[in-house]
C-alpha cells in the first residue's frame, strides 16, 4: 500500500501531470485574487 502511494506520488510530478497541476493551481490563485478585488 505504501509502495503504491509512493508510485502515485512519483507519477504526480511527471511532466504532463505537472503541467495540468500548475495550470489548475494558477487558475485557482487568479480566481482568489479576482474575488479579493471584487
Amino acid at each position: 500500500m505504501i509502495s503504491a502511494a509512493l508510485k502515485a506520488f512519483e507519477q504526480m510530478f511527471s511532466a504532463p501531470f505537472r503541467k495540468v497541476l500548475f495550470k489548475s493551481l494558477g487558475l485557482t490563485v487568479v480566481l482568489f485574487i479576482a474575488l479579493a478585488i471584487a
